[in-house]
């Protein structure tokens, strides 16, 4: 841990009376849909931080840091990991700045990805002597869901260069199931009561984590309301069945590959999910 980040944890620990959600799953899961719903309806405390959206805005900035998202932002195309260092001073700085404008609540999206990143989470913990870290939320969604999401509905919003077949199974692969998901498995075993799984898919997903996360009367009946308005348009892409999920990707453009394909179906079937899906609930 270098000298930087273990300053940064030390300024951290000196607030009182904050907490850290942990907003943990694969990519198309919909993270930042639901924590930007909930910021939207949440108190001026609460505040949602989607780790690759950060670098991606820091990445417009002059300086050290500025030119090193911009070169991660290049890197994250080509379906390579931002590195452990810059992703965590990222997400610090921002927690330090926000604790400096008052807001006492975090939801953190897209960190930690990996034993390292958590560790400097743990360390925050033991600095303080409390627990920061009030909850790690798991969005257990299907391999097929999330795939849609991402090279379907989202592909053609954001027509970002890295939604494609190649970089999606790339990363969930290797780095979802190859590093995340080893992390999940540890946090949960650190501390069972302090874990919980969300298997609600479509808007519910959002309502289950808004609980989780302390929503309440008036806080919950807006977010109640807005979802009844986005149930109009907003729908699955399709039931997720290896059947179903195979049939989109054969649609795709570029056509994938018969290796892909394989691929595809492989995961449709097992996404290394089960495990999490099988735990008893923790009220």
């Amino acid at each position: 841990m270098t000298q930087h980040i273990e300053g940064l944890i030390l300024q951290i620990s000196r607030y009182s009376n904050f907490h850290l959600f942990l907003l943990l799953a694969g990519m198309g899961a919909g993270k930042d849909f639901v924590g930007k719903l909930l910021q939207e309806y949440g108190s001026v405390s609460f505040h949602h931080l989607s780790c690759s959206a950060a670098i991606r805005r820091r990445a417009k900035e002059s300086g050290p840091v500025g030119d090193a998202c911009a070169a991660a932002e290049e890197k994250m195309k080509c379906a390579e990991m931002v590195e452990d260092e810059l992703a965590t001073v990222v997400v610090l700085e921002w927690i330090l700045q926000r604790l400096q404008a008052g807001v006492r609540t975090f939801l953190l999206d897209g960190f930690p990805r990996n034993d390292l990143q958590f560790a400097v989470l743990r360390r925050l913990e033991e600095l303080k002597g409390t627990h920061v870290i009030a909850r790690s939320i798991l969005l257990c969604q299907p391999f097929g869901i999330c795939l849609a999401q991402v090279l379907g509905q989202r592909r053609k919003e954001l027509c970002r260069a890295d939604d494609n077949i190649t970089t999606f199974l790339h990363r969930w692969h290797h780095q979802f199931l190859g590093e995340t998901v080893p992390m999940i498995k540890a946090i949960r075993n650190w501390d069972p009561k302090r874990f919980a799984v969300v298997q609600q898919t479509d808007l519910e997903k959002v309502l289950e984590v808004a609980r989780i996360v302390g929503y309440q009367g008036v806080q919950m009946e807006r977010l109640k309301a807005s979802l009844i308005h986005l149930r109009s348009f907003q729908r699955l892409p399709f039931e997720s069945d290896p059947a179903a999920t195979v049939a989109f990707v054969e649609k795709l453009t570029p056509a994938p590959t018969r290796d892909q394909l394989e691929h595809v179906a492989s995961l449709a079937r097992s996404d290394g999910l089960d495990y999490f899906r099988h735990l008893p609930k923790v009220a």
